[in-house]
C-alpha cells in the first residue's frame, strides 16, 4: 500500500466559537483512507500559534479527563492543541485495536501533522509532538524520525516488557531534543527506576515529571483521577511547551 505523499481531505464538523478560543471538530482522512477524529482547540486570531498534537491512548481517547484537562491549560496559555483519536477508534469504537507493527497509527499522527503545517495559524517552527500511552509510544517514533519538530511530551509511557523500553522509545537517551516524560508514582506499566535508569545513560535535555497516580493518575484502580492530579499534570506540560517554545 502507498503511504506518501500524506494527502489531506477534511469531513464536516463542529465548530464553536468564543471569545477565548476557537473550538472546532472534524475528521480527516488518512492515505489509506480511513477517518481519524481531531478536536482542534486554538486562541481566536490569526497566530501562528505554537501547537501540541496530542495522540490518543489504545482506550483513552482524546475526550477523557486528562486530554481536556491539557488542551484546556494549554489554552489558556495561548497555546493550540490538535487532539486526535485513531483511526480504529473512529471505525470500531471500543473493539478496535492498534495495528501490530504500528504503522497505521504512525500515518494517523502524520496526517494530523501534514494537517498543522498546511494551517497558516500554526508556527510551524513550533510544533510539540505528545501522547499518552500508545499515544506516547507513537508520538516518539514520529518525533524521532522529524527533525523538524521542536520538542515531544511523553504522558505515561510504556516501560514494561515485553518489548521494552528501549524498543518503544528507541535512542530517547541520545535525543538531543527536549522531552517531557510525565508518570504517575505508582503506574503499572513504567516503573520510575525503569524510566530514570534508560533515560539517564547519557546526558540529554529529557525531564521526568512524577504525580500520584497509576496509569490514568487515579489512586485506585476504576477510580477518576483527582482534578488536582490533573491540573497538576496539565500546568506541567504547559510550562514545559511554554519553555521550549519561549513563549
Amino acid at each position: 500500500m502507498n503511504r506518501s505523499p500524506i494527502s489531506i481531505s477534511i469531513l464536516a464538523g463542529l465548530l464553536v466559537v468564543s471569545s477565548a478560543h476557537a473550538e472546532q471538530s472534524f475528521k480527516l482522512v488518512t492515505p489509506r483512507g480511513l477517518n481519524i477524529e481531531v478536536l482542534e482547540d486554538k486562541p481566536v486570531g490569526a497566530g501562528p500559534y505554537p501547537v501540541v498534537i496530542l495522540a490518543s491512548g489504545s482506550s483513552y481517547d482524546a475526550r477523557q479527563p486528562l486530554q481536556e484537562q491539557l488542551a484546556r491549560q494549554l489554552l489558556s496559555e495561548g497555546f493550540a492543541t490538535l487532539r486526535f483519536n485513531w483511526a480504529y477508534q473512529v471505525q470500531h469504537s471500543a473493539q478496535g485495536k492498534p495495528s501490530d507493527d504500528r504503522l497505521n497509527e504512525i500515518e494517523d499522527m502524520q496526517t494530523v501533522l501534514a494537517y498543522a503545517r498546511k494551517q497558516a495559524w500554526v508556527d510551524s517552527k513550533q510544533i510539540v509532538a505528545a501522547g499518552k500511552s500508545l499515544g506516547s509510544i507513537i508520538s516518539w517514533r514520529v518525533f524521532s524520525a522529524d527533525p523538524d519538530i521542536k520538542a515531544a511530551i511523553l504522558l505515561t509511557p510504556v516501560c514494561r516488557t515485553p518489548p521494552g523500553i528501549d524498543v518503544q522509545y528507541v535512542n530517547a537517551p541520545q535525543e538531543t531534543r527536549p522531552s517531557l516524560w510525565l508518570l504517575g508514582d505508582r503506574d503499572p506499566v513504567c516503573a520510575t527506576n525503569t524510566l530514570y535508569s534508560y533515560l539517564g545513560r547519557q546526558a540529554n535535555q529529557a525531564r521526568i515529571s512524577v504525580v500520584d497516580g497509576n496509569h490514568i493518575l487515579a489512586l485506585e484502580e476504576k477510580q477518576p483521577a483527582a482534578s488536582s492530579t490533573l491540573e497538576l499534570a496539565a500546568r506541567i506540560t504547559s510550562r514545559f511547551v511554554a519553555t521550549v517554545t519561549g513563549k
